[in-house]
């Protein structure tokens, strides 16, 4: 088991990691390079958006009494829900044995997770992206789908993903350019007032969508957002500007089209650090493939104000009725608790 639990060295993917990690908020205060393990019981299992905590009492010599809490923090709970977890996985008072990236600053009662062992020998695993492969990734037979209606698995594409985030890979004005080089991954990302990133954005990074069909409404969940795309109408006329913008919908053949506009402001609204206004304009295609096994995701971002010229993407979803999903608001102590220990 203890090589289970160590087996956590980052090697030639950190970069990956790293940006993935600041797509929701920066994990520089955590020692991406090793691992340590923590033996302690739970005092706390925050199990919210946008991502789980568990504070865990461990016996140290810089702790009052000689203990400490730890405050550990998870993926979300989407994320983990895939991976095996659920509200009741942990409880105040389970003795667990705890692998986490500790704090850079050691005197920071921080760390982020790498997995949880119970004393009845249940592994709990939130692995980083390098690691992500667990047989839910890719089922003996795939499922097939009537429609776009029910669940769907993103297959995650880094080279998609990181034109979005870290060094942005994209045309940028020099508006863009001045918003991105002011910008603080601690202080000015979305999440921690729980304001949630937009389109195209959210679905680069969510790892199950919902999609709801209906003869005038098809509803799409996921990444923190539901949206609404009207079917019956064709014109985006006399529509409040809203943060995820207003949304038509349209079939060709069997792919549906959605034209969004009247995008508020943001300040991440077309990238980590990019913000959108009210010129953005969305087209994305959801085409289903010919064994309807999988839909590809295509997109078109207009925003004159921060991008010099029109950006595109592809992305695949797996139709994966077999995952569940559930919709977690947002937690705003759970937004703030990792602001408490960065540096302002």
């Amino acid at each position: 088991m203890r090589s289970i639990l160590e087996r956590s060295g980052l090697a030639a993917t950190l970069v990956c990691v790293t940006l993935l990690a600041n797509a929701h908020h920066s994990y520089t205060p955590y020692d991406l390079d090793r691992t340590v393990t923590v033996e302690g019981v739970v005092t706390k299992f925050l199990w919210a958006n946008p991502h789980v905590y568990i504070d865990i009492d461990i016996e140290t010599e810089s702790g009052a009494d000689g203990h400490q809490i730890l405050a550990v923090e998870g993926l979300s709970p989407q994320s983990l829900r895939n991976l095996g977890w659920s509200a009741s996985s942990l409880a105040p008072g389970d003795r667990v044995t705890a692998t986490v990236y500790p704090a850079r600053d050691p005197s920071k009662p921080i760390a982020f997770g790498s997995a949880v062992l119970k004393t009845d020998g249940t592994l709990l695993s939130m692995p980083h992206l390098r690691d992500r492969t667990p047989p839910a990734d890719n089922p003996p037979t795939p499922f097939v789908a009537d429609g776009l209606t029910g669940h769907w698995q993103q297959q995650f594409d880094m080279s998609v993903v990181s034109r979005f985030i870290g060094r942005l890979r994209l045309p940028l004005t020099d508006k863009g350019i001045a918003a991105t080089e002011s910008f603080d991954p601690n202080l000015d990302i979305p999440g921690r007032d729980c304001m949630s990133f937009t389109v195209p954005y959210t679905m680069l990074f969510t790892n199950v969508v919902d999609i709801d069909v209906g003869d005038d409404i098809v509803s799409i969940r996921g990444g923190g957002v539901e949206r609404t795309i009207h079917m019956n109408l064709d014109r985006h006329d006399g529509v409040p500007l809203s943060y995820q913008g207003h949304s038509i919908g349209r079939w060709e053949g069997d792919t549906l089209v959605v034209d969004t506009t009247r995008f508020a402001d943001h300040r991440s609204g077309n990238a980590l650090g990019l913000p959108s206004g009210p010129r953005k304009h969305l087209i994305e295609r959801f085409a289903p493939s010919a064994d309807r096994t999988r839909f590809d995701y295509t997109f078109t971002l207009e925003d004159s104000d921060y991008l010099t010229e029109p950006v595109t993407a592809r992305l695949a979803f797996s139709y994966r009725p077999d995952l569940p999903f559930e919709t977690i608001p947002c937690d705003l102590e759970a937004a703030r608790r990792y602001l408490e220990f960065v540096d302002e």
